[in-house]
C-alpha cells in the first residue's frame, strides 16, 4: 500500500521532461529548455506548500534538483513511462501521470485534486480554488470550442472524477486520428454529468504563465486576458446550463 494522502488539497503538476522521439504536438522537446520551464515553474509554485500539497510527476525518468524539492516543500516522483506509440499523443501521457499518482498514494474519495500542465503555473490559483470551495463541484474546468472540447491545462476536481471518469477512457485517446486529450476529458466530464455529478466551468478565466522558450508562447497578451475574462464571466453568468444540453 501507498502512503495516505492528507486532506489538504492536491496540487500535481504532470511532467515530462524528456520527450520520447516523434511525439506528436509536443512544440517544445528540448530537454534542457523543458526543464528550465519546469524550474521556473516550481519557483513559483512552491509558495503554496501552505496551501496545497505540491506533487510533481514527471514520467520520462529525470529528475529535477530543485531547492523546494529538497527542502520538501514540493515532493518529486519519477518513473519510466511513455511506453506506447508515439502516435497516441502527449494527452496519453498526461493521463498515465495521473494514474500513477494513484497508484502510489491511498487517496480519499472526496480528496481534491488539482491537475496542472508542470511546465505552467497559473497566477490566480488562489481565486480559481477559492471560488471552487465556494460552490463546491464535483469538478470544474473550461469548455472551449462552442462547448466541443475541454482544456486540461487545469482541472480542479474531487478525486473519483479522475480514477471513475476520466483515466476509464484513455482508450479512446489517439491524437493522430483526432481524438486528444481535449476530447477525452469533455467526454469524462458529460459522463459524469449524466450521472448527477455537478459541474461548472471557471468563473474567471485561469492566468497561465510559463518561461518563454524558442518554439513555446503560453502567456496571452494583457488585451487578449481581458476578452477571455470577459467571456468567460458572461459564458458563466448567462449561457452555462450544460445538463439541458446533454440529457
Amino acid at each position: 500500500m501507498g502512503k495516505t494522502m492528507p486532506a489538504k488539497p492536491i496540487l500535481l503538476l504532470t511532467a515530462t521532461l524528456d520527450v520520447p522521439d516523434n511525439m506528436i504536438n509536443a512544440p517544445v522537446n528540448d530537454v534542457e529548455l523543458r526543464e528550465k520551464q519546469y524550474r521556473y515553474s516550481l519557483d513559483y509554485w512552491k509558495s503554496f506548500a501552505d496551501r496545497f500539497r505540491i506533487v510533481m510527476i514527471d514520467n520520462s525518468n529525470y529528475f529535477v534538483d530543485h531547492e523546494a524539492i529538497g527542502k520538501g516543500l514540493i515532493e518529486y516522483v519519477t518513473f519510466l513511462g511513455n511506453q506506447y506509440d508515439p502516435r497516441y499523443g502527449k494527452g496519453k501521457g498526461e493521463l498515465e501521470i495521473i494514474r500513477h499518482l494513484f497508484s502510489q498514494f491511498d487517496i480519499a474519495e472526496d480528496q481534491v485534486i488539482i491537475k496542472v500542465t508542470g511546465r505552467q503555473y497559473v497566477e490566480n490559483i488562489n481565486k480559481l480554488f477559492d471560488l471552487f470551495v465556494d460552490r463546491r463541484p464535483y469538478v470544474m474546468c473550461n469548455l472551449v470550442k462552442s462547448m466541443s472540447r475541454a482544456e486540461p491545462k487545469l482541472i480542479i476536481a474531487t478525486s473519483t472524477f479522475y480514477s471513475k471518469y476520466l483515466l476509464q477512457l484513455d482508450h479512446l485517446l489517439d491524437e493522430t486520428a483526432g481524438s486528444c486529450l481535449e476530447d477525452v476529458l469533455r467526454s469524462a466530464v458529460f459522463d459524469a454529468m449524466r450521472d448527477g455529478r455537478a459541474f461548472e466551468m471557471f468563473p474567471r478565466f485561469p492566468r497561465f504563465r510559463s518561461l518563454r522558450v524558442q518554439g513555446d508562447s503560453i502567456r496571452e497578451s494583457f488585451v487578449s486576458e481581458l476578452k477571455n475574462d470577459f467571456k468567460t464571466r458572461i459564458k458563466y453568468r448567462l449561457l452555462f446550463d450544460v445538463k439541458r444540453i446533454i440529457k
